[in-house]
């Protein structure tokens, strides 16, 4: 029996921002891997939301350690989410380790909120898609203050593992059809003058 793994975002900013589902998610879930369990406790203190499981904390110092520990939840059948400080978890946070093992071992992944919202930051984020719409002084500001850390490479070597793996898969088929190449164009990985 095999759990779910649920990727929850969380408001950058404005508590208002959080949605109803975020609320339930949370409250039904059997774990939560918080980036910083002290800033999970502020939230849901401030939105009245009760966690429902444990909560153990999931931040880039011990997450290839806790990952194992997490899979387990999930072939368990356990439900594990996994919440950062503020925004989406594996887009620049941690997450995408367990999410690559989750894959892996034919676990359920779902995201929380908006799929389009979802969809439009890994668009930007792995190949640059739309990068146009913000400012080059914007986007600047963003990479000096959270910068790549080689994001592209670890999502294509993970897309072509599932594609070796998995010949009919979408990651297949997206590296048949010049991810990698996309990948390579991305803007926001070419050095700003």
């Amino acid at each position: 029996m095999s759990g779910r793994l649920v990727l929850a975002g969380t408001p950058i900013g404005d508590v208002g921002d959080a949605s109803a589902r975020l609320g339930r998610v949370l409250a039904e879930a059997d774990v939560v891997a918080a980036e910083d369990t002290r800033r999970l406790k502020r939230l849901t203190s401030e939105l009245g939301i009760q966690v429902g499981g444990r909560v153990v904390s999931y931040f880039e110092g011990n997450e290839r350690e806790r990952t194992p520990e997490l899979l387990e939840a999930l072939q368990q059948g356990q439900t594990v989410v996994v919440v950062t400080d503020a925004g989406m978890p594996s887009v620049s946070d941690p997450g995408y380790r367990l999410v690559a093992a989750a894959i892996e071992a034919d676990v359920d992944v779902t995201a929380d909120p908006e799929g389009h919202l979802i969809s439009r930051a890994a668009a930007l984020d792995i190949v640059g898609k739309g990068v146009d719409d913000f400012s080059p002084a914007f986007r600047a500001e963003v990479l000096r203050d959270f910068p790549r850390h080689g994001l592209s490479s670890e999502f294509l070597t993970c897309f072509q593992a599932q594609a070796d793996r998995k010949a009919n898969s979408s990651a297949a088929r997206a590296i048949q059809t010049g991810l990698a190449t996309r990948i390579a164009a991305n803007p926001l990985d070419v050095a700003t003058p």
